[in-house]
């Protein structure tokens, strides 16, 4: 029963969203026509001013929009104001008023009863003088998504496809119009973004930090292989225009190709539009990092009422002038500026003697403080470049007797002890990011690189792949080592879970 059951909460959801649209069936006030169906219009109409981005889709243009459609389908022409009066009614039925929806079921896979809130309609942008225009919000974009049997995490995977059809159909209106929901959807991530960073900044101790973990990883997964998809789509139209190129074309060939043209530029503002994902995502991840840092602070910092605590106290219990000072003791800086004392001209004067300092005693304390500092920094440095340096060998060294090999292959010939120390250390896990963003680790030494490699404070990985290359001369002769990051995951020991990244020798000699 439980694989029967599995994902029935999504499922709901997914169904959830179609309520406010059958519940126009009981509409009252348009009894005369389909408000199911006008009801959708309406959120086309708003998907299509998405679309093409051109004026505000506010009440004023919808109203004309649905005015159009009643005229058309039931032969009644509607006045501006009854026109304007309808957008009112279904943009109110379908906002519920500006409240979010809310579906009440029984979760039958969990055995608990859920309320699922959502919303098809927000605002976009609202003016001082009222006029308010309107957008779909990820629930309602969905809804229309799913009527076209798309699911939401293959979007634009499946528009990709469906672009890539029409281009080596040359289909290049449809292709147009297929860039510009590219272009929608993708927008659609940076808004979920946007939401992410201000959820963050509105309190940061209610966001999940499982939510987003699982966001930054479906994200950075769906990114890649999508962007994979966008340069192979660039260099299909970069081959169909050539094909235009260099001939004599005919009135209709001319016509399809300054429609190749337009797909070509809508294309590149879709792309520019996705890479800028991946530093919207890395901006996502900083500023949760800083407030979480923030918030971890103010949970240790003590936080008083002086005049509750300490005030009301004194004055109720008459405390003496001991008290008294040492009350207000911490609040004075601890060294008292000096002044002048004209009386002390009648005092003995002392002749001062100039003595050469020893150099330990030319450091004050703050100069003192600053040279532990840095020692500290430079132990704290060479730890951590042994630790790198140990993790460089670990996945290294199999290459001279394996030609590919796994994470899990290397974990699993480590010994009991060596493998619980190397899965307690958190910078195991940052190595293998690392690692796998530079893709492929090259194992020949280039004088001209050696002079350019320095030892930096910190990202000096290059650097340290040099030094063991150089203490283990055969790994010389294997070329490059590939990385790339497999489908499955690893449970580890302490219960980190960890892709399964894959090792690969290239330009074997």
């Amino acid at each position: 029963m439980d694989e029967v059951l599995f994902g029935f909460g999504e499922r709901m959801k997914n169904i959830a969203i179609f309520q406010p649209l059958f519940a126009l069936q009981n509409s009252r006030k348009y009894s005369e026509y389909d408000c199911v169906a006008l009801g959708f219009a309406v959120l086309l109409f708003i998907l299509e001013n998405m679309l093409t981005g051109k004026e505000a889709c506010d009440h004023q243009r919808i109203g004309q929009f649905l005015r159009q459609v009643i005229e058309a389908n039931y032969q009644r022409r509607l006045s501006e104001s009854e026109g304007l009066e309808m957008a009112y009614y279904f943009l109110d039925v379908l906002r519920n008023g500006g409240w979010p929806f809310s579906f009440a079921f029984r979760d039958l896979e969990r055995g608990q009863d859920t309320a699922y809130k959502f919303a098809l309609i927000e605002t976009a942008a609202y003016e001082i003088h009222g006029q308010m225009s309107f957008r779909l919000t990820s629930e309602g974009l969905d809804l229309l998504f799913k009527t076209r049997e798309i699911y939401k995490e293959l979007r634009i995977t499946i528009s990709q496809l469906y672009l890539r059809q029409q281009i080596e159909k040359g289909v290049f209106q449809e292709a147009l119009r297929t860039v510009d929901d590219l272009y929608v959807q993708v927008s659609e991530i940076h808004t979920k973004l946007e939401q992410m960073k201000r959820r963050v900044l509105r309190n940061v101790s209610e966001f999940s930090i499982q939510a987003y973990v699982g966001l930054m990883e479906q994200i950075y997964d769906q990114l890649q292989r999508e962007k994979e998809v966008f340069t192979s789509l660039k260099e299909l139209l970069r081959q169909t225009q050539e094909s235009y190129l260099y001939r004599e074309l005919s009135e209709r060939e001319k016509q399809s190709l300054d429609q190749l043209m337009a797909v070509s530029r809508g294309l590149d503002r879709v792309i520019n539009a996705h890479n800028r994902l991946f530093t919207h995502k890395l901006a996502t991840a900083a500023l949760l990092e800083e407030a979480m840092l923030d918030s971890l602070a103010n949970t240790f910092r003590t936080r008083l009422n002086f005049e509750q605590e300490f005030v009301d106290r004194v004055i109720e219990h008459n405390a003496d002038l001991e008290v008294l000072r040492q009350l207000v003791q911490p609040l004075f800086k601890p060294n008292q500026n000096r002044f002048f004392n004209i009386m002390r001209i009648f005092d003995v004067q002392q002749v001062a003697r100039e003595e050469t300092p020893e150099p330990d005693a030319l450091l004050g304390p703050d100069e003192v403080y600053l040279q532990r500092l840095a020692e500290r920094e430079v132990a704290i440095k060479r730890q951590r470049d042994d630790r790198y340096r140990k993790y460089l060998e670990l996945i290294l060294l199999p290459a001279l007797t394996s030609r590919e090999y796994s994470l899990r292959d290397i974990l699993d010939r480590l010994p009991p002890a060596d493998y619980a120390q190397l899965v307690s250390e958190v910078e195991f896990y940052i190595f293998l990011v690392q690692v796998h963003q530079l893709g492929e680790l090259t194992l020949t030494i280039d004088p001209g690189l050696q002079e350019r490699l320095i030892d930096a404070e910190s990202g000096n990985l290059p650097y340290l792949l040099l030094q063991v290359v150089e203490r283990y001369p055969d790994l010389q002769g294997l070329g490059a080592l590939e990385i790339r990051v497999g489908q499955e995951e690893l449970t580890l020991a302490n219960g980190s879970v960890v892709s399964n990244y894959y090792y690969q020798v290239r330009g074997r000699t």
